[in-house]
């Protein structure tokens, strides 16, 4: 749980396999957070090996779309902070 509260995004991620007891704690703790509903529905999925590796570039797509679209609450954000620079 610490490195939960204390991490910080970087930048890099490390190809390094992470182990499954791991994976299960922090699912585990994903559970127990707040939502507008009360009642704790998550559900998660993990993608391991080739399935992992196909999602990426597909994220990395339509997050590419999104940011494209001014439509999207993406792109207003981005265009909000750049007005207000």
């Amino acid at each position: 749980m610490k490195q939960l509260k204390t991490r910080r995004s970087i930048g890099i991620v490390k190809q390094d396999p992470i182990p499954k007891e791991y994976i299960e704690k922090i699912l585990e703790a994903g559970t127990f957070a707040p939502n507008h509903f009360r009642t704790e529905p998550w559900r998660f999925f993990v993608l391991t090996g080739e399935s992992r590796e196909k999602l990426g570039p597909l994220f990395a797509e339509i997050t590419k779309t999104k940011t494209h679209d001014p439509s999207t609450p993406e792109m207003a954000y981005q265009n909000y902070t750049t007005w207000m620079t």
